[in-house]
């Protein structure tokens, strides 16, 4: 996975999260990039799961009546997200 897509990820992450304090699928989150880049589902599925294995991303649950897992950033996510932007 192209470390682009993760960046991209993380971003719009935290674009959502200012939002709201729920967990956000990954259609939701890729919907925040798509605003600024064309990236398909599956791209940012495959970055949402390598985040989570790194532990930069959770997954808090799944949505309610659905079986889409929920994401939030962790600790170390909101940490690179910090650096990202400054």
């Amino acid at each position: 996975m192209r470390a682009r897509i993760r960046k991209r990820v993380l971003l719009g992450m935290a674009r959502v999260e200012a939002h709201s304090f729920d967990g956000h699928t990954a259609s939701q989150i890729r919907n925040q990039i798509r605003a600024e880049h064309p990236v398909g589902l599956n791209h940012v599925l495959h970055a949402v799961r390598e985040l989570a294995g790194k532990k930069l991303i959770t997954c808090v649950g799944t949505a309610k009546g659905r079986v889409c897992k929920l994401y939030r950033l962790g600790k170390s996510g909101n940490e690179i997200v910090r650096e990202l932007t400054n």
